[in-house]
């Protein structure tokens, strides 16, 4: 049986937070999560509510364009929902000691 409710904020997809199709992708994203909390020690995207979620996830990995993401930059547009332009970056650069 698949379900699609998360019971950890921190732990959901951009995906399942905007309620988007489900896909393995979202079960990809968790665990990247659940590993990257156990290798850090904290966790590493802890929202307050969905917006400040999706917040969280964008300044890290950056804002995804329209073309990267057009399933949800759409959904976002439709809901007037605007989040800062933020750069891609390298998880390596968050994650120092990572290799």
């Amino acid at each position: 049986m698949n379900t699609n409710y998360v019971t950890t904020r921190w732990y959901r997809s951009p995906e399942l937070i905007l309620n988007l199709p489900y896909g393995v992708n979202i079960d990809v994203f968790s665990l990247g999560c659940v590993m990257l909390e156990l290798y850090l020690g904290y966790e590493a995207f802890p929202g307050k509510d969905a917006i400040d979620q999706l917040n969280k996830v964008f300044s890290v990995v950056g804002t995804p364009s329209i073309e990267e993401w057009p399933e949800g930059m759409k959904h976002l547009e439709e809901k007037r929902i605007v989040f800062p332009a933020y750069e891609k970056t390298d998880l390596h650069s968050h994650i120092a000691s990572i290799s």
